[in-house]
C-alpha cells in the first residue's frame, strides 16, 4: 500500500477565540495535485526545496496575483465571444492597485462583476465609463464574514459548472505581495453547488447588506414590501442579528474605511477620565483631541501592532508590533526616529506583550508620559453594536465582554 496525503485549506485562522465570531470555510482533500502543491510549499518554507512551482494552487507571493488577473482576462474574452461570463468575489478587503485596475478594465468591456467586500473597498462601483458593471456590497451581521470565495463563470451557462476558489487571501497588496497565502480550486460538484448557494444568498441579502454607491457612501438595503428579506447568516447556519427595517447611508473615512458597525474606535485617556465621543471615520471634523500624542493599538489573536502619532503633525513617532504571542519565540520589533530595534520576549501573553510595549515607549524619550489618549480598534461589534455608539462606561463593559 502506498501513502496517501491529506491537507486542509481554510479561509481563516486556527484559533478557538475567533472561531466563535468568524464565518469561514475549509477544504479537506486528498487530491494528489493539491496535496503535492502543499508539500512543495512546506518544503520550500522549511528550506528543503528551491522556489516551488504550483500546478493547482494559487500561492502568494509567487503566482496568486498573476493567476487572478489571468482569470479576470479570461472572463473578458468569454464575454467578448458571447459566452457566459461573470465574476463574483467575496472577501474582507479590496485594495490592491493591480487587481483594481484589472477589474476596471474588465468592467469597461461590459463584464458583470459582483463584489461582496465586508471591510474597506478602494474601488467605487457604477462610475460611468469605468466601473458601470461593478456592484459592491458588504454583509453586516452577528458574525464576522471572513470566508473568501472567488467565482469565475468560464463560459458555463450553469453557475455550478464555473470555476470556484477558496482561500485565505484578500485582494490586498499585503496579502498578494508580502505574505504566504494559499487559494485552492474547488472541483467537487456538491461543494461547488454549496459555494454557489452561499454566494447567491449573499447577493440576495436585503436584511444585513450595505450597497456602495458611486460616491463611495454605503446604503443599507431593506426588504421589499411583499417580502421579509433574506438574511445571509440565517441561511448559512447562523442567526440573524438585524431586522432590516432601517435604511441608512454611511460615509467612507479618510483611509477608505466605511463607517459601519464592524469598525469602532475606542478612545481612553491615560488619566482617570475617559474621552467620550462618537467614533467616526469621516473626512469632516471628528477631532477628539486638539494636541498631544496618541497611542493606536490593533490587537489580534497572536499579535499586537502599535503606533504613536503626533496629533499636531500627523507623524508616526514610533511604530512596531509584537508577533507570535503565545508561542515560545515572541518578537517585539519597532521603528523610531533614532532607528530600528527588536527584542526576543520568549513565551508571553497579551498582557506581558503590552507591558513590553509600554517599556519601549518609556525608553523612547519617555513617550508614555506624553500620551493623551489610546485608540483601539474593535473588529466586531457583536449583537450590541449595530451602529455608531457613544464611548462610555457601558460601552467599555460591553467591549470587555466581546
Amino acid at each position: 500500500m502506498g501513502l496517501r496525503c491529506y491537507c486542509h485549506i481554510g479561509t481563516g485562522n486556527y484559533n478557538q477565540k475567533t472561531a466563535r465570531l468568524y464565518e469561514d470555510l475549509g477544504l479537506f482533500t486528498c487530491d494528489p495535485e493539491i496535496t503535492g502543491d502543499v508539500v512543495q510549499l512546506f518544503h520550500y518554507l522549511t528550506g528543503r526545496a528551491r522556489a516551488p512551482k504550483f500546478n493547482r494552487l494559487l500561492v502568494a507571493p509567487w503566482n496568486m496575483r498573476d493567476r487572478f488577473i489571468g482569470l479576470i482576462r479570461r472572463e473578458v474574452e468569454h464575454h467578448k465571444a458571447g459566452r457566459p461570463a461573470r465574476i463574483v468575489a467575496k472577501m474582507n478587503q479590496l485594495e490592491d492597485a493591480q487587481m483594481c485596475e484589472a477589474l476596471v478594465s474588465a468592467s469597461r468591456e461590459g463584464l458583470p462583476i459582483d463584489l461582496v467586500v465586508r471591510g474597506f473597498c478602494c474601488l467605487r462601483p457604477g462610475v460611468p465609463g469605468q466601473t458601470e458593471t461593478i456592484r459592491v456590497r458588504s454583509i453586516i451581521g452577528r458574525f464576522l464574514e471572513h470566508a473568501r470565495i472567488f467565482y469565475f463563470a468560464n463560459g458555463a451557462s450553469d453557475p455550478r459548472n464555473g470555476d470556484f476558489y477558496i482561500g485565505s487571501a484578500d485582494w490586498m497588496e499585503r496579502n498578494l505581495s508580502w505574505r504566504v497565502e494559499v487559494v485552492a480550486p474547488v472541483v467537487a460538484p456538491a461543494l461547488r453547488q454549496r459555494l454557489w448557494e452561499i454566494l447567491e444568498i449573499n447577493l440576495c441579502d436585503r436584511r444585513q447588506a450595505w450597497m456602495m454607491t458611486t460616491s463611495g457612501d454605503y446604503q443599507r438595503l431593506e426588504p421589499g414590501p411583499e417580502a421579509h428579506g433574506v438574511a445571509a447568516e440565517r441561511h448559512t447556519g447562523h442567526s440573524d442579528a438585524s431586522d432590516g427595517s432601517a435604511h441608512k447611508s454611511r460615509k467612507r473615512g479618510p483611509s477608505g474605511i466605511p463607517d459601519k458597525p464592524r469598525f469602532s474606535l475606542v478612545l481612553r485617556s491615560f488619566g482617570e477620565q475617559h474621552i467620550r465621543s462618537r467614533y467616526a471615520f469621516r473626512r469632516k471634523k471628528t477631532h477628539v483631541i486638539e494636541s498631544g500624542k496618541v497611542l493606536v493599538i490593533n490587537c489580534g489573536s497572536s499579535s499586537i501592532k502599535f503606533s504613536v502619532i503626533d496629533h499636531e503633525t500627523s507623524s508616526h513617532l514610533i511604530r512596531g508590533s509584537v508577533e507570535r504571542i503565545g508561542e515560545e519565540n515572541a518578537q517585539l520589533k519597532y521603528t523610531a526616529a533614532h532607528g530600528m530595534g527588536s527584542q526576543s520576549l520568549g513565551m508571553v501573553d497579551h498582557e506581558r506583550a503590552l507591558q513590553s510595549i509600554a517599556a519601549i515607549l518609556n525608553e523612547t524619550a519617555g513617550l508614555q508620559k506624553e500620551l493623551r489618549a489610546v485608540g483601539h480598534r474593535v473588529v466586531h461589534g457583536g449583537e450590541k453594536f449595530s451602529a455608531s455608539s457613544q464611548v462610555d462606561d457601558r460601552s467599555f463593559n460591553c467591549y470587555r465582554e466581546l
